[in-house]
């Protein structure tokens, strides 16, 4: 007996309408939602906890999660969901696995490549992928694992509640037409077997745990995939350690370009006061005084920002270090009647006074 949920024809009318809700009883049982004979979205397959399709329920005392499935009934108690776009049956088309966390969404397995390349760059992905390198069922096959999946479609698939996982691979490299398997229940380690023949279908990287899934490839493949996942963790390597030395290097050249501008203006610094000692004569406040006349106002010339301006004669001041503003007369720049405390200061003072002068 075929028994379904249906929706209604329109808002006012309850009768049969185009949308079901089922169970399709074809290889091993799934759910479907179908718009007339035309499947729109696939629960997945129930793996002993929940259907494929959804995470894993949280623990509750009241809530369970239950399919019945036996020779005699198939019940199931239906549970809410979230859909995105990798939820529309066969999104991507046939040997592809559709993954909301990629962009784009959709990718061949590997050692597949895409049907039409032309309508795959315009992301149209309905035509799905083909084998590379085509099974020739030597006895040399292997399988490529994929963990975390909602299984493919199960409407061409076979199984077995009483085998394991072992026995299932070796069933699967006895028949030619066999192209993957996985584990029927995920409880406990996992148990029985479950066998597809043909394209797989439907396939998306779950949002939760998932099952893992064994696709089967020539031997070929499988090296060309161990290569490429040694050089990938090789290139991810070289890529940690060039980065960690490119930004040692750069801390190291920072750190020299500071050290060598901070000796660079010490130098320029040095020789700045070099010059200026040998340009700015400076005087004790003992000889200045005497030859002032003890800063006599009749020596006294003016007063600026800086101090007074004093008259003084050669005789009063070592030969060398005189200069002369005028043939009998030198000028002499005080800041005050006190002691200077600082150089510096004091050599800035006598350079303003010397560009003044000039």
């Amino acid at each position: 007996m075929d028994r379904f949920l249906s929706s209604w024809k329109s808002a006012e009318d309850p009768a049969r309408g185009e949308f079901s809700f089922r169970i399709d009883p074809h290889g091993y049982p799934q759910l479907l939602l179908k718009r007339g004979n035309t499947t729109w979205q696939r629960g997945g397959s129930w793996d002993g906890i929940k259907f494929t399709s959804t995470p894993r329920p949280k623990a509750s005392p009241v809530l369970t999660s239950e399919f019945v499935f036996n020779s005699k009934e198939d019940r199931v108690i239906i549970e809410n969901g979230q859909f995105d776009q990798c939820e529309n049956y066969a999104f991507c088309g046939p040997n592809t696995r559709c993954e909301m966390t990629r962009n784009p969404i959709c990718v061949c397995l590997d050692g597949f490549t895409p049907k039409s390349p032309v309508d795959w760059n315009f992301s149209d992905w309905s035509g799905g992928c083909n084998r590379r390198t085509p099974l020739n069922c030597s006895g040399k096959d292997g399988f490529l694992k994929y963990t975390a999946n909602k299984l493919p479609d199960t409407s061409s698939s076979w199984f077995d509640k009483s085998i394991g996982l072992r026995e299932c691979e070796g069933l699967c490299l006895k028949n030619c037409s066999c192209t993957a398997y996985a584990n029927l229940d995920i409880r406990g380690g996992g148990s029985g077997c479950l066998i597809w023949f043909g394209d797989l279908i439907d396939t998306r990287k779950s949002t939760g745990d998932g099952h893992d899934l064994y696709v089967r490839m020539d031997s070929s493949e499988l090296v060309a995939n161990v290569k490429k996942g040694n050089f990938s963790k090789k290139k991810k390597g070289a890529l940690i350690a060039s980065t960690a030395v490119l930004g040692i290097a750069m801390l190291m050249l920072g750190m020299l370009f500071c050290i060598r501008r901070r000796n660079h203006r010490t130098h320029n610094n040095s020789e700045e006061v070099s010059k200026e000692d040998m340009e700015l004569p400076i005087f004790d406040l003992s000889t200045i005084a005497h030859a002032t006349d003890n800063f006599s106002s009749r020596n006294k010339l003016g007063e600026g920002g800086f101090g007074p301006v004093f008259k003084v004669t050669s005789s009063y001041l070592p030969v060398e270090t005189i200069f002369y503003v005028k043939p009998t007369e030198l000028f002499l720049w005080l800041l005050g009647h006190i002691e200077r405390r600082s150089r510096n200061s004091s050599e800035k003072a006598f350079k303003k006074f010397w560009a003044r002068i000039k």
